[in-house]
């Protein structure tokens, strides 16, 4: 969900959590504190690029899958419909763009970029 304004989200998760809250506890009659601290970020385009880059590219960084080719493949990822939405070309980038993703540390390493030749032109 995409808000305008920010204000409104603070809101919406106090619904939630209070409210699910409160029908926890009416189910055994318990006082418990059932959500912790929460926190929400409003994101910009550059942060929402940066997260999506993070989630694409989870099955690579974890050794899921090998390449570009398995990820695409990979029924439980949204890589193909990345694609479809913004191209082949920007969705790899964003996935070797993450920090996180540390792909030099892997054994697969040389393979992986190998196997971008046919896809990066």
């Amino acid at each position: 969900m995409f808000l305008e304004d920010g204000k409104l989200l603070p809101k919406i998760e106090q619904f939630v959590a209070g409210g699910s809250s409160h029908e926890l506890n009416l189910l055994d009659n318990a006082k418990r504190t059932v959500w912790d601290d929460y926190w929400e970020k409003i994101v910009d385009d550059k942060d929402l690029e940066k997260l999506l880059g993070y989630i694409l590219g989870n099955p690579l960084k974890h050794g899921e899958v090998k390449n570009f080719k398995e990820l695409k493949e990979n029924p439980f990822t949204n890589y193909k419909q990345a694609v479809a939405q913004y191209g082949e070309e920007m969705v790899q980038d964003l996935i070797l763009s993450v920090d996180a993703l540390d792909l030099e540390n892997r054994t697969d390493y040389e393979k992986l970029f190998k196997s971008l030749a046919p896809h990066r032109g």
